[in-house]
């Protein structure tokens, strides 16, 4: 026998200097969709997804001022 599951992914905070917009929850196949604040930029995917498995696709993106090289984040973030 076949259990129908849904996996819940949970809630996500929204980035320092953004927001997240969830479509459809948290559920199975829905989606989040990152947005800076003015004067910063996004810094990694717009959008994650959630997967069967519970987790969120991807990692969490960085809404960074304008004046911050990229090659300084690669190094903040590794």
């Amino acid at each position: 026998m076949w259990l129908n599951c849904i996996s819940d992914c949970g809630t996500i905070e929204n980035p320092t200097n953004g927001i997240v917009t969830l479509s459809n929850g948290t559920s199975f196949e829905a989606s989040a969709i990152y947005a800076c604040n003015e004067g910063f930029e996004l810094v990694g995917t717009s959008r994650r997804q959630c997967l069967s498995s519970g987790y969120w696709s991807g990692a969490e993106p960085l809404c960074t001022s304008h004046g911050i090289s990229l090659a300084i984040l690669k190094i903040i973030i590794a």
